[in-house]
């Protein structure tokens, strides 16, 4: 649907819908009522929040760590990016003993590298 000023699209699939915003040039989208959007990260540490869906990391000026909430089997899915080309790391943190493919952590070292996990099961991110 275009219309003259704002240009919105709206997308539903099952609980999902997506709004896209041409002026804001990031794409939200909403599930279960919650809006999910993307998170510039540039702090030392990070802890994921509810809202969050892409989270793009910049280390320029050191190791990050991005720590995931606690997995319960939501099905949510998160997706980590590195976007500076400097030589410190992103670490994605499980919570407590949990895992991400069976380590508690990954490392991101490069730039434009990405990984996208899924609330598995409790205690379980799979990459996906």
């Amino acid at each position: 649907m275009i219309r003259s000023g704002l240009i919105e699209q709206v997308i539903a699939i099952t609980k999902m819908s997506f709004k896209f915003n041409p002026f804001l040039k990031n794409l939200d989208y909403y599930e279960n009522g919650t809006v999910q959007k993307h998170t510039d990260v540039t702090a030392a540490t990070y802890t994921v929040s509810p809202t969050d869906s892409d989270i793009y990391v910049d280390a320029t000026s050191g190791n990050k760590t991005v720590s995931l909430p606690a997995a319960t089997g939501t099905g949510r899915i998160l997706t980590i990016k590195k976007i500076d080309s400097s030589a410190n790391t992103v670490t994605v943190a499980a919570s407590g003993s949990e895992t991400i493919d069976g380590a508690n952590t990954q490392i991101i070292s490069a730039q434009y590298v990405s990984i996208t996990i899924q609330d598995a099961a409790s205690g379980t991110w799979y990459i996906i």
